[in-house]
C-alpha cells in the first residue's frame, strides 16, 4: 500500500511538472492580453481628451496652439485627379483659419461639443475607411512606421455666419514622435469657399 501511495504521489508530481509550465504560459498570455487591451483603452481615452481639447482651441481662436497638432493635406492636380502635395505649413494653417473663422474665431460658437465614440484601426483598414486622410498620413510617415490610427467621432452644434449647424464627423489621430497629431483632409484650391467647414463637414473630392 505504501508502495502504491508513493507511486501515485510520484505520478501526481510528474503531472504538476508537466502542467505547471503550461499554466504559467497560459496565465502570462492572459496577462499580456489584458495589459495590451488596457493600454489601448487608456491611450484611446487620452486621444479622445486630446481631440476635444483641439476643438476647444479652435472655438477659442487659438490657432497657433492648434497648428502644432494638426497635419492638413495639400492637393494638386485637377478635378477627379487630385494627388497629395504635402502638408500645410503652420503659418499658412493659421492664416487659413483666420480667413475661415475670423481672428479669435468670432464667426464660430459651439453650442454643444462632444465625443460620441472611437475606434482603433490598423493602417490597412484606415486606408479603406478614410482614403484621403490616409494619404495625408503617408505624407508625414512615408516609412509607414505608424501602424495604428485612432478615429474619434466628434459631434456638435454650432452657430456662426448666420447659420445653425449640427454635425458629426470622424477625426483620425496618430501618435508621431511622442505627440498626438490630427490628420485633416484639407481641400484643393477649387474648394476653398467651403474650406471653413473642414472641421465639421470634410470636403468630398
Amino acid at each position: 500500500m505504501k508502495h502504491n501511495q508513493s507511486f501515485f504521489a510520484g505520478i501526481s508530481r510528474k503531472k504538476w511538472l508537466v502542467l505547471l509550465p503550461i499554466c504559467v504560459v497560459g496565465l502570462a498570455a492572459v496577462v499580456v492580453q489584458h495589459v495590451g487591451t488596457e493600454s489601448v483603452s487608456v491611450q484611446a481615452n487620452q486621444v479622445v481628451d486630446f481631440v476635444k481639447g483641439q476643438y476647444r482651441l479652435l472655438g477659442e481662436g487659438k490657432y497657433q496652439e492648434l497648428s502644432g497638432n494638426v497635419a492638413e493635406g495639400l492637393w494638386k492636380g485637377e478635378a477627379r485627379n487630385f494627388v497629395p502635395g504635402g502638408v500645410m505649413e503652420r503659418g499658412e494653417f493659421e492664416r487659413q483659419l483666420e480667413d475661415d473663422l475670423g481672428v479669435g474665431a468670432w464667426r464660430l460658437r459651439f453650442v454643444t461639443l462632444k465625443a460620441v465614440g472611437y475606434s482603433v484601426v490598423d493602417r490597412k483598414a484606415f486606408g479603406a475607411l478614410l482614403a484621403r486622410e490616409n494619404q495625408v498620413l503617408d505624407q508625414i510617415d512615408p516609412s509607414k512606421s505608424i501602424d495604428r490610427v485612432f478615429v474619434v467621432k466628434m459631434a456638435g452644434h454650432n452657430t456662426g455666419r448666420c447659420s445653425i449647424v449640427e454635425w458629426e464627423r470622424p477625426v483620425p489621430v496618430v501618435k508621431k514622435d511622442g505627440a498626438y497629431v490630427i490628420l485633416m483632409r484639407g481641400a484643393p484650391d477649387v474648394y476653398s469657399l467651403v474650406h471653413n467647414e473642414e472641421w465639421f463637414l470634410p470636403t468630398r473630392f
